[in-house]
């Protein structure tokens, strides 16, 4: 996401899904990217634009906010 700034839901399915388990079916791997995204969406981490104009939301680093650090 540092390298591209914005990612749209299916590049992220399409790239971790690639490093998960072969026991997983697809719904399940799709399932564990979402609520990876949602996770760090609370954390503060990315944060979604356009998620009120579209069904497909883009994701994007949050600007960290003063006195805080993204590892």
């Amino acid at each position: 996401m540092k390298q591209f700034g914005t990612t749209a839901l299916r590049k992220f399915i399409g790239l971790l899904t690639l490093y998960l388990s072969t026991t997983l079916n697809e719904r399940q791997k799709r399932d564990f990217v979402r609520n990876l995204l949602q996770e760090t969406r609370r954390d503060g981490t990315i944060r979604p634009v356009q998620a009120r104009t579209t069904k497909r939301p883009v994701w994007e680093l949050a600007r960290p906010t003063a006195g805080a650090t993204i590892s």
